[in-house]
């Protein structure tokens, strides 16, 4: 900057020959556009980031002005923004450039620090598409900062006022390593941190100097680093992120475990959903209604399972099973609804035929019967995703429009204030942007869809190559948010629900009515009643579904910000299926047992007292044998939250905190197996893996403690029977 209030940015190039010889170093000047403000004069203090593409103008007030100077050669420095960095009435007393070169510290007349940097928002009006953003600001100290020192290996911040006390603080993880401490009763003029971190230099402008050794401990590791939103460098907001390494000391680390925490309980919950159904009600089956020479085969064959190690399910879900899934999403899907519903019907079904023909009828003859419904239930599924997927997963007669072209340009001005002057927009954005307002981005435009009037209008969209390409559907398109309502998701999540309340509605209100319709009656016209009340129990579930995501859909809420999103090979679900195939043995093996063990009279007094095996099997085995099964559930809830190589091999290991069941995620045991190795024993690194697993220990202590809980008053509630 020259007196003349004009400025330029020199950028000095060093060409190195790959063959030897000397280098030739070039240096170019760009003209910077600093505006003289009128009552302010030049600004005190002018900063280049450490990337080169801003250069901040700093002014005692606070106020800082921004200029853009990202590819000089092209594009010449221009003004970009101007923003206030301190509250009113205080004075800048110090700023420096933080390690890195990207974040800017300033210090205040009250003792406050404030950092500042800039980060790509697409939603500024700026002619980069960046803003400059206060990311912190706190007191450090009771009288005017001073002086700065920077850490040379991390974040950590020499602090002095101008009562001569040091403080150290850690920017990223807002941690204060030593509080404000005497070094010299003058102001402190200068300061260093030492290059192991271990000793801090203070100098007073008459050259008198004070060094204090210290023990920094563990700065980059903080509660609100270690389990809260830090708004790290570079980003608009605070964020949760794990990301123990870098590629170079100036980068910031960063040690947010809770995505680590959601990723372990997404896991689990979704191993569990899957195991514990299959588990119990195969355990049922097994100890109350197959033979007992089938039992003898059969059980053995489902604890067998547990014996293949989890390297291998693991390896089985990373090339066969995830390839496979994406590839047959829908006919997968449709198979969780399919199977079980068909499974139902079979056994309405198997009441019609006559008894004498039943007890002829061997255990493995109703194994394959029930294989074969679960077979056919396959098929039906690969055969209707298809017209579910057309039906349900379409673009909308407004989608339609645009993809076909009939759609006129809307300036960013009359778009959404949270839109900007953007290029380009991700999936959530494009989809928000949709449900919200009506209206589309496209080739870096919004556009808002206009009906087509005549047939050559009509005629053109309907053969556009995007909406040829999506007649049949795409369940995929739809989980990106490239078209589609929220309703299909809601229609899809609430249908399970949905039956189970019209099942309870039909059992409370037509039960009894049915149950003395059925005693007058054949067997045959029996079954035939309870396959009616199945049908009804169904449709009144669709249409409780069909209802709810109308009314969901229309209070604006969507699935995809929910449980459902972007599709990923490696995934939730993927993950789900072959744990819970891991766990299922456990689950299953000792939940049977303690079904076996209820004694064989209380059986006989409920089938003596006019109640059928499946009564007796719910209302009397399941509730005696409760605390075991329970037990059971629990076990088997513990094997899923510390599985490792299943989740290493078939996720993408990316920690994240969505909890959509198609993207990858990261748990806290395959963390600790991936970065265990490469950490530096003693260091925070490693220190923070033990965390993660003292973590995931309280949380099985947590769960397990409430489960033996709820165990002893299962066990309480039977030791009298």
């Amino acid at each position: 900057m020259r007196s003349d209030g004009t400025a330029a940015l020199d950028l000095i190039t060093t060409i190195r020959p790959l063959g030897g010889g000397k280098p030739r170093t070039r240096v170019r000047a760009f003209d910077v556009p600093l505006t003289v403000l009128e009552g302010r004069g030049l600004p005190e203090r002018v900063f280049v980031t450490g990337d080169g593409s801003h250069v901040l103008a700093l002014w005692d007030d606070g106020l800082c002005r921004r200029y853009a100077s990202r590819n000089p050669q092209d594009t010449p420095i221009r003004f970009a923004e101007e923003v206030r960095l301190l509250p009113e009435g205080r004075r800048v007393t110090a700023a420096t450039m933080q390690l890195g070169g990207l974040t800017l510290l300033v210090g205040d007349d009250a003792g406050g620090l404030t950092t500042a940097f800039c980060a790509v928002d697409p939603s500024a009006w700026t002619p980069d598409g960046e803003r400059l953003i206060v990311a912190w600001r706190t007191p450090v100290s009771d009288a005017a900062i001073t002086a700065f020192g920077l850490g040379p290996i991390d974040r950590c911040l020499a602090v002095g006022d101008a009562k001569g006390r040091v403080a150290v603080v850690h920017t990223t993880s807002r941690k204060t390593v030593i509080a404000p401490t005497a070094l010299l009763e003058d102001p402190i003029a200068s300061l260093a941190l030492t290059p192991k971190r271990d000793g801090i230099v203070a100098m007073a402008s008459d050259g008198r100097y004070s060094f204090q050794d210290f023990e920094a401990g563990y700065p980059e590791a903080s509660v609100h680093a270690l389990f809260g939103s830090v708004h790290y460098e570079g980003a608009v907001g605070p964020r949760h992120v794990y990301q123990s390494s870098t590629g170079e000391n100036t980068a910031e680390i960063k040690y947010g475990i809770m995505p680590l925490i959601t990723g372990t309980l997404k896991a689990t919950a979704m191993a569990m959903l899957i195991a514990v159904p299959l588990a119990v009600l195969a355990a049922i089956y097994t100890s109350e209604f197959l033979a007992r020479d089938t039992r003898r085969l059969a059980k053995p064959a489902i604890e067998m399972m547990a014996s293949l190690p989890s390297v291998v399910l693991g390896f089985l879900a990373a090339i066969v099973v995830a390839p496979y899934v994406a590839d047959h999403l829908p006919t997968i899907l449709l198979a969780f609804a399919v199977v079980p519903a068909g499974v139902l019907l079979a056994g309405f079904a198997w009441q019609a035929i006559p008894t004498a023909a039943l007890r002829a009828v061997g255990g493995w003859v109703k194994v394959a019967a029930m294989l074969s419904v679960t077979v056919g239930g396959v098929l039906v599924s690969s055969l209707a995703a298809p017209w579910i997927e057309r039906t349900l997963f379409v673009p909308d007669p407004s989608d339609r429009w645009v993809m076909g072209g009939s759609s006129e340009v809307v300036r960013p001005q009359d778009a959404p204030e949270w839109v900007g002057p953007r290029s380009t927009m991700s999936g959530d954005d494009r989809r928000r942007l949709r449900l919200e307002s009506g209206l589309y981005f496209r080739d870096g435009e919004i556009h808002r869809p206009v009906v087509p009037v005549t047939a050559e209008a009509r005629l053109a969209v309907e053969t556009s190559p995007e909406n040829i390409a999506l007649k049949a559907g795409s369940l995929r398109g739809w989980l990106d948010g490239n078209f589609g309502s929220p309703w299909p998701g809601w229609v899809v999540v609430l249908i399970g629900p949905g039956v189970i309340i019209s099942l309870v509605v039909y059992r409370r209100g037509f039960g009894r009515v049915i149950e003395d319709v059925a005693a007058r009656s054949s067997r045959f016209a029996a079954a035939g009643i309870d396959l009616i009340g199945f049908a009804a129990c169904l449709l009144g579930g669709v249409g409780l579904a069909w209802a709810g995501a109308w009314v969901l859909t229309s209070s604006g809420l969507d699935t995809r910000d929910l449980i459902f999103g972007p599709f990923s090979q490696r995934n939730t679900l993927v993950v789900g299926l072959l744990m819970g195939f891991a766990v299922v043995p456990i689950i299953y093996t000792i939940a049977e047992d303690a079904m076996s063990a209820v004694p064989a009279s209380l059986r006989a007094a409920s089938l003596g007292a006019g109640a059928t095996p499946w009564q007796t099997a719910l209302l009397i085995v399941l509730p005696v044998a409760g605390s075991g099964v329970f037990s059971a559930i629990m076990i088997g809830l513990g094997r899923a939250v510390g599985e490792t190589m299943i989740v290493v091999m078939a996720t993408g290991n990316t920690p994240s905190m969505d909890f959509n069941i198609f993207s990858g995620f990261r748990t806290l045991s395959a963390n600790i197996a991936v970065e265990m190795p490469e950490a530096a024993h003693g260091d925070t690194h490693y220190r923070v893996l033990f965390l993660c697993g003292l973590v995931l220990f309280v949380l099985t202590f947590a769960v397990n403690t409430s489960a033996e809980v709820v165990r002893q008053r299962f066990r309480k509630r039977s030791a009298s029977l």
